[in-house]
């Protein structure tokens, strides 16, 4: 764990972008009247686009991780100020269990990191250099909605024979009148739009907006509960998987 202790600080590499990504990090909740990336934050996004270019390693295995705002909520100090004792120790739990699957050495699945170019200079851009993500798709700054379809789908086309699971922040019902910020819906809807594929949620490895609190009106697809996806796989053969 030592290799990321570092992980939720700004990677130098875009210090010159401090500023600009502090003011999304402070809002809270979206409050800033921009769902797309302002003139002046699109220059961030092409400097997140060409590092993912170069650190991204392209390797495609069987099974493919998709992580989407992995960070998000412990990158927002408005956000973590929602929490209750319980949801503290969710979030805490939450944190453990994704670093887990984005760190595992002995993985034997592909990840995908879907990220806003905030979170992807501030601290999942840190992994990247680690070479512990395979492939990167930036998203809109608070939708799960992709940046560009077109660089998305050929990505996603990659690991058109893949198996797909999906963690990340935040989960929740679409469409999104709910109120809720459900990203890894909006992600998972683009995967089974653009090709067709089944996406199974890893319950464990997900987290709920703190601001909503209407969990009974919830549809959540297959759950697998585990941090540790190298073993699951490797397993899956021998136990029964829910409907």
């Amino acid at each position: 764990m030592n290799k990321i202790k570092n992980i939720l600080k700004l990677n130098p590499l875009f210090s010159d972008f401090e500023d600009l990504i502090n003011i999304r990090l402070q809002d809270n909740f979206g409050h800033i009247n921009q769902s797309f990336y302002s003139y002046s934050e699109l220059k961030l996004l092409a400097a997140c686009e060409t590092h993912a270019e170069k650190h991204s390693t392209g390797n495609v295995h069987e099974n493919v991780l998709g992580v989407v705002h992995p960070f998000y909520m412990h990158l927002r100090p408005k956000h973590k100020m929602e929490l209750t004792q319980d949801t503290q120790n969710d979030a805490q739990e939450y944190l453990n269990n994704i670093i887990s699957l984005l760190t595992d050495e002995r993985r034997n699945y592909s990840i995908i990191l879907f990220d806003t170019a905030h979170n992807y200079a501030n601290s999942t851009s840190n992994l990247a250099e680690l070479g512990l993500i395979d492939d990167i798709i930036f998203t809109q700054p608070i939708t799960g909605h992709f940046v560009n379809d077109t660089k998305a789908v050929t990505i996603l086309e990659k690991y058109m024979h893949s198996d797909f699971y999906i963690a990340g922040a935040y989960t929740g019902t679409t469409p999104r009148e709910t109120g809720n910020f459900a990203c890894v819906g909006d992600v998972e809807e683009k995967i089974k739009y653009h090709i067709n594929k089944e996406v199974k949620l890893i319950q464990n490895c997900c987290i709920y907006s703190p601001i909503f609190e209407k969990r009974e009106l919830l549809t959540i697809p297959p759950l697998y509960n585990t941090s540790s996806l190298t073993d699951f796989f490797i397993k899956t053969e021998n136990i029964v998987l829910p409907k």
